[in-house]
């Protein structure tokens, strides 16, 4: 009787579980609609009854990143890392939550285990589209990697690897305007003022609209 009690106990509890496929798609149809806020609270909803769910606390994460809390956005990614060690996506979103936090140093953490992953080391990555894992929600690339990497390592003064960073997102034309900028910010740095003009008036033809400022004070 006890035995017969407890599996009616289970069968009642399971019955209360949310449908994963049809709250699924209502969390994707709010995305789609940019009603985060609404997303984030239906998936906690889903990850209640589904804990252990990479591909939940992914997009909660993401979603909350969205909506600009990155310090709970980093908690769900860190339990998705806990999970699944080799999810890049976790660990890239994690880095440029730990960006915007303004914790420099455990981004750069994330980043160099990042490419230390991706098989090489530093920025001699071939430019290769890469996909992490079955159940990731997009395609990470090198350059998008090494790109943060080089706005972290501005932030702490690793001006050396900044460059060379920022000169492989050239070399493989990601995100030109910003690369252009920033090498030229360096250089201007380290006053080799020829070629830092020659970089922030790419830069600006390119489209990046804080190139002007430095043009007009270091390039006239």
């Amino acid at each position: 009787m006890k035995i017969a009690y407890f599996l009616l106990l289970v069968a009642v509890f399971s019955s209360c579980k949310k449908p994963y496929n049809e709250t699924f798609s209502e969390v994707e149809r709010l995305a789609e609609h940019k009603s985060f806020l609404e997303a984030v609270e239906l998936l906690s909803e889903l990850i209640e009854d589904y804990p252990n769910d990479e591909k939940l606390l992914l997009k909660r994460g993401i979603y909350q990143s969205h909506i600009g809390d990155c310090f709970g956005a980093n908690l769900d990614y860190s339990e998705v890392l806990k999970l699944n060690q080799l999810n890049d996506l976790a660990r890239y979103n994690r880095a440029a939550c730990y960006y915007e936090l303004e914790d420099y140093n455990s981004a750069y953490r994330d980043l160099e285990r990042l490419l230390l992953i991706r098989g090489k080391g530093g920025v001699q990555l071939t430019s290769e589209h890469y996909i992490i894992t079955d159940n990731q929600l997009s395609n990470l690339t090198t350059e998008e990697i090494v790109f943060l990497h080089g706005v972290v390592c501005v932030e702490l003064e690793m001006v050396g690897q900044a460059i060379a960073d920022f000169k492989f997102c050239i070399k493989n034309q990601y995100n030109l305007s910003e690369s252009h900028y920033w090498y030229g910010f360096l250089l201007v740095g380290l006053n080799q003022l020829d070629e830092a003009c020659v970089q922030l008036k790419m830069a600006q033809d390119l489209g990046d609209l804080d190139a002007k400022e430095l043009l007009d004070n270091y390039c006239n």
